[in-house]
């Protein structure tokens, strides 16, 4: 006899499945579809998958960007969707500010996640740069 109900086993999904059901359907996930709630839902959704889903996605963005190591995504993703509004006020965008940072940022995720399967995963976030050599020492 097991110790599970009906419904336990949750389905798994994928992250590229995760966004396409997210974006398609915000209010399933508690989302109101806002650039503020998706961010909130994909950092949580990042640190649940033991900080997995969007690594490397700040760097490449901060790449893309040109500057902006120090930014969060959040501020980098809107600076190259939006870059004539102020980065820092994410959370109050006008409505369509707002579609338009949504829109980008579905589209900036694919063009990363594309970014690191096109180039088998090399470098620290599907760069194609290779990383510098370490010296290895025994001692």
């Amino acid at each position: 006899m097991s110790d599970s109900f009906p419904g336990d086993q949750a389905v798994r999904l994928d992250l590229p499945d995760l966004l396409a059901d997210i974006r398609r359907r915000p209010g399933a996930y508690g989302l109101d579809g806002t650039f503020w709630c998706y961010a909130a839902y994909l950092n949580g959704y990042h640190e649940g998958s033991g900080r997995t889903a969007l690594a490397g996605f700040r760097e490449w963005l901060a790449e893309e960007l040109g500057h902006g190591t120090n930014l969060i995504w959040e501020a980098l993703a809107l600076r190259l969707v939006l870059p004539a509004v102020d980065a820092s006020r994410f959370w109050s965008l006008t409505a369509d500010e707002d579609a338009a940072a949504v829109t980008g940022l579905f589209n900036l995720l694919g063009q990363f996640r594309e970014s690191r399967t096109s180039s088998d995963q090399t470098g620290t976030y599907g760069s194609t740069r290779t990383a510098p050599a370490r010296e290895v020492t025994n001692g």
